[in-house]
């Protein structure tokens, strides 16, 4: 069904709402189970008491069969403890609606011990799992909502009971959540004769059990945190459990759909095997290849004119078949190149199946464009990814920062086609430093892509030439520029900004340090060769300068600094700060009007610590007041027992930029 069906859908399950409430003490539907009214009648725990709302259980119960299919069963009730915590009353069931199927979705809510509400059918409302980019997929989601019934002190809880093929002999459960937890729970049912192996990962480590009979495990973490959204927040998986699970049927059972793999090898052939056909061309495609690489004198020049054209092919996703393993099948080149869509991993095998016409090699890779714990070389396993890029072999005469000293393949070029602002031979910052896998014959390990040096590649420099008058007005030149990841920031920024918008949003920012301030000339300049992207633009305002008595005047030279220092406002966190990292380099110039002399300069100003480095002078060059200012950020995570210091750097960085300049009027 398309989207539109998919709205009609859900307004008429929304409208079944409001009816059912006027029916009201009618209910013939099912009571609150056993584990619902047990979870209920427990106290709050002291370490919830600030939280908006508390987990009671969160129970997972995954049933495998003898044919490698699971019943996924999932109890769950929660505790609200505030108004916000209200917002929290609801539910979202996941399955695919070509191989699963949905056999439970009940929901209640109970206040002071009684039954309040029980879900009905009607009221659960399936749409399409959407997802950035998506026009199709064939997951699904079951969802309810029942926050305008909600009161604090409600509990409300949902089971549901999900039945389907399991794809991979793998299971990889995630715990917690953003809201205390009393008890979290995952307990795995295999068949007789069935062995399982586990690694777990982070900073919590579950209690596990296991039943006489080794065919059920259990795995429990009790009295989970309070995690509020802060600013700043490390992914929340590095701070949870990775619980990860190998299946491992019988010797000689026979699997129509379960897929184990015992090492990256393995992985490595059923990849391949399900690529295979996919790279393809056809005289179109070879066409648009020999146009594109015409006149180009080397092999870099052919790659980035390549690389250029995959990465404006406009990003799609079609999801179908996932359920037998098509995630990770590209579609073919042809296919992608006549319909002029694709998704990442059909992106990376257009741009191989055209290299590969002009006459270099290239391989699809597997990735984690997610931050959270890093991919276990030790559980071999396609569900570890997902997202795909390229790796392009290349010779000693192309030296970018993203190429690695393979020792199967010699020295690759990785390069994600689907980040329309990262430029060849750069890498997005959640992929850099990952672990990555090389889909091909013989590929037996994780490959580890480069961590870039911070500068240059977040180094973002401005460059500002002011001009003061004796009424105190100011007009100038701004240069803003950086290369690397701070290009591809400046780039995605020019990329979602319409060109007739560049003025407004330009006058927006300046606008906090110069009042009434106008914008002209705005130009922005895109060197997709070297990264460096800018943008250049005119500026003026009145009233730059404070007249003070006796004929003195301040100035402040942070014009564009006051936005670019982080903010944490909270007096106290919870959560750590994650740090990334930032270079912003500086330099402006003021030149004074005929008559005005420098009084008083700001001293030097140096800052150092864990958290960064910061540096700012004013010299006088002339009839000019020169500043030169450098902040670097150190990519690091902050704990919460030293929040205060990280703030007080911060602090300080801002009072260093506020120090004004005292200039003498000869008038």
């Amino acid at each position: 069904m398309n989207g539109k069906g998919n709205i009609r859908r859900c307004v008429r399950s929304w409208r079944w709402v409001a009816v059912l409430l006027l029916i009201g003490g009618t209910s013939v539907w099912p009571a609150p189970p056993t584990w619902l009214l047990e979870a209920a009648r427990q106290p709050t725990p002291s370490f919830a008491t600030d939280a908006p709302a508390v987990v009671l259980m969160d129970e997972t119960v995954v049933e495998v069969d003898a044919d490698g299919r699971a019943s996924t069963t999932q109890r769950y009730a929660m505790r609200i403890l505030t108004r916000e915590g209200i917002a929290d009353a609801t539910a979202c069931v996941s399955y695919s609606e070509k191989s699963d199927s949905v056999r439970r979705c009940d929901g209640w809510l109970i206040r002071e011990g009684k039954t309040v509400k029980t879900s009905d059918r009607l009221e659960w409302a399936d749409v399409a799992k959407m997802e950035s980019g998506s026009v199709y997929h064939e997951y699904r989601d079951r969802k309810i909502n029942l926050t305008n019934l909600a009161l604090v002190g409600d509990v409300f809880g949902y089971e549901s009971c999900v039945d389907g093929p399991v794809l991979f002999a793998e299971l990889d459960p995630s715990w917690g959540g953003r809201i205390p937890s009393i008890v979290d729970r995952y307990r795995l049912h295999i068949p007789a004769g069935w062995k399982i192996n586990t690694i777990l990962k982070g900073a919590a480590t579950p209690v596990a059990s296991t039943s006489a009979d080794g065919r059920v495990s259990t795995w429990e973490l009790r009295d989970l945190p309070y995690r509020p959204y802060e600013p700043a927040t490390p992914a929340r998986e590095s701070v949870e459990a990775g619980l990860f699970v190998s299946l491992y049927p019988p010797p000689g059972a026979q699997m129509k759909t379960l897929r184990g793999f015992a090492s990256w090898a393995e992985v490595a052939d059923w990849l391949d095997r399900l690529n295979a056909g996919q790279c393809d061309v056809d005289p179109e495609l070879v066409a648009t290849v020999r146009k594109l690489t015409a006149g180009c004198p080397d092999n870099l020049t052919k790659i980035r004119a390549l690389a250029n054209y995959v990465q404006n092919v406009r990003y799609v996703e079609v999801a179908r078949d996932i359920g037998i393993g098509f995630g990770y099948r590209a579609r073919k080149a042809t296919e992608v190149y006549a319909r002029g869509w694709g998704d990442c991993k059909d992106k990376a095998n257009l741009l191989r199946a055209m290299l590969r016409e002009a006459g270099l090699r290239a391989y699809l890779v597997y990735a984690k464009a997610t931050e959270g714990p890093e991919v276990s070389p030790d559980w071999p396993s396609p569900k570890q990814f997902n997202h795909a890029i390229v790796a392009i072999e290349v010779d000693d005469t192309i030296q970018l920062p993203a190429t690695v000293q393979a020792s199967r393949w010699g020295r690759l070029l990785f390069f994600d086609p689907t980040d329309f602002d990262t430029v060849l031979g750069d890498l997005p910052r959640v992929l850099q430093g990952s672990k990555v896998f090389i889909c091909a014959p013989g590929s037996a390990e994780l490959t580890t892509l480069p961590t870039l040096p911070i500068e240059p590649e977040y180094l973002f420099e401005r460059r500002v030439a002011l001009s003061l008058s004796t009424s105190g007005a100011v007009s100038g030149k701004c240069t803003l520029a950086g290369i690397g990841q701070a290009g591809a920031r400046a780039r995605g920024w020019l990329r979602i900004t319409a060109a007739r918008d560049l003025r407004e949003k330009t006058v927006e920012r300046l606008s906090e340090t110069l009042r009434g301030v106008s914008v002209t000339n705005v130009v922005p300049d895109d060197d997709r060769c070297s990264g460096r992207c800018s943008v250049t633009f005119d500026f003026s305002a009145g009233n730059f300068a404070q007249f003070l008595r006796g004929g003195l005047a301040l100035v402040r030279l942070d014009v564009l600094s006051r936005d670019s220092v982080p903010t944490f406002t909270e007096k106290e966190r919870r959560m750590p700060v994650e740090i990334h990292p930032m270079i912003q380099r500086d330099e402006v110039a003021l030149e004074l009007p005929a008559g005005f002399t420098a009084e008083e300069l700001p001293p030097k100003a140096v800052l150092a610590g864990p958290y960064g480095s910061y540096e700012s002078t004013y010299v006088l060059n002339g009839g000019s007041i020169v500043r030169h200012r450098e902040l670097r950020l150190t990519p690091v995570i902050v704990p919460v027992t030293k929040y205060a210091e990280l703030q007080k750097f911060l602090s300080d960085v801002t009072k260093a930029d506020r120090s004004a300049v005292v200039l003498r009027s000869a008038q």
